[in-house]
């Protein structure tokens, strides 16, 4: 089972907002949200409900021409929940009974300016979406520098594209070491569980693989102090979900094994199986257009295939896309030259699940008989091992 990421706003965020209000209106309930987001006059707020499942709408008001709102409701537990005013101005809340919210923003840019009064739990979740929203503009900053470096003819891409990688590696690092930081500090809080979903342009930055002592930890801490939060059961379940296919996988994915095959439709519908490339070296790549280190590495990939494809290597990728348009026009754009095959289903493509595949960009390099040699070659690694094996 996965679990509905409850946490991207633009490249990859988590919102909340939470406190303290007096309005009289509020008297009845036990919940009240208001506040103000300047520039936003007349447009509609919605307040949603997040479930593990599925997300319900709950009640609508519209902001007053004094830029201000005002909603109640009754709670009997604690929750996951968020104000919307459309995809790009969101914020999402931690609310408990007796909550008296009180929210601060501007319309435009409400995920990155907003502020909470009265709520430990909303504030700590402020704090994680500043860092994530900080990570994610440096992404940004990093595709400008790559668009540019593309229409300066004077620039050598492979060596912009070197140094992108590195930083984009480095970034990605870093937040992985603040995202365990942030959950042993703050392991009374619910917010952990969203720190667990945090993703870095699609790609998510903790793993129960590679992270299992994160995600133990976190899990006990929420039945410790949110047991009844319907989120830690859901990750009860996604965690022992996640150990059964483990223990029950065929232990054959590693090097020295021989890579189980895949046969799927490539971008004109044609069935294409891995086990047909028998007789060459062959790169099994994951990868996705939507994510930005799969993109970093096209021009090493590219490298290496005009140089060894003659020598009897080839790439076989099988892309997590769930657009069709999205992967054929990457391909394009990166100037693919080899096997390609989806079966456009994100997260649950067929092969990832098989391969154990957490996380991408993620390789495996076979040989003529199709036994793994190498694996998650990246770039000069990749073309220092076929200069290795294809002298």
């Amino acid at each position: 089972m996965r679990i509905i990421v409850l946490v991207i706003i633009a490249a990859a965020t988590l919102l909340f907002a939470c406190n303290s209000n007096n309005n009289s209106e509020a008297d009845n309930y036990n919940v009240s949200l208001s506040g103000s987001i300047i520039n936003c006059e007349g447009k509609t707020i919605f307040l949603e409900q997040l479930h593990t499942d599925k997300v319900t709408k709950l009640d609508s008001v519209t902001i007053d021409p004094d830029n201000s709102f005002s909603i109640s409701m009754n709670l009997d537990a604690m929750g996951f929940y968020l104000l919307r005013i459309d995809k790009e101005n969101v914020i999402y809340l931690v609310l408990k009974p007796g909550d008296s919210i009180v929210i601060e923003g501007t319309y435009g840019k409400l995920a990155a300016n907003y502020t909470v009064k009265g709520s430990a739990d909303c504030e700590i979740a402020r704090v994680l979406n500043q860092h994530m929203i900080g990570s994610a503009g440096k992404l940004e900053e990093f595709n400008r520098i790559y668009q540019a470096a593309l229409e300066d003819q004077k620039i050598r891409i492979e060596e912009v594209m070197k140094d992108l990688d590195e930083q984009a590696l480095a970034l990605f690092e870093a937040d992985k070491n603040f995202l365990k930081e942030f959950i042993l500090k703050h392991e009374k809080s619910p917010v952990i569980y969203l720190a667990l979903f945090q993703q870095l342009s699609n790609t998510r930055i903790l793993n129960p693989e590679a992270d299992a002592d994160i995600y133990t930890f976190t899990l006990e801490k929420l039945k410790e102090h949110h047991p009844n939060l319907p989120q830690t059961t859901a990750l009860e379940k996604q965690l022992a979900d996640y150990r059964q296919k483990t223990q029950s996988a065929p232990k054959t994915i590693a090097i020295g094994s021989e890579a189980p095959d895949i046969n799927l439709p490539d971008e004109n519908g044609n069935n294409i199986s891995l086990f047909d490339l028998r007789g060459q070296y062959v790169l099994l790549d994951f990868w996705a257009s939507w994510c930005r280190p799969c993109r970093v590495e096209s021009p090493v990939l590219v490298k290496a295939y005009e140089k060894y494809h003659s020598k009897g290597f080839t790439i076989y990728q099988v892309s997590l896309d769930s657009n069709r348009d999205q992967w054929i026009q990457a391909i394009k754009d990166d100037k693919l030259d080899w096997f390609h095959v989806s079966d456009l289903k994100y997260w649950d493509c067929a092969p990832a699940k098989v391969y154990g595949v957490n996380g991408i960009p993620a390789n495996y390099l076979l040989d003529k008989n199709g036994i793994i040699v190498a694996t998650n070659l990246r770039g000069d690694a990749l073309e220092q091992k076929l200069a290795e094996i294809l002298k």
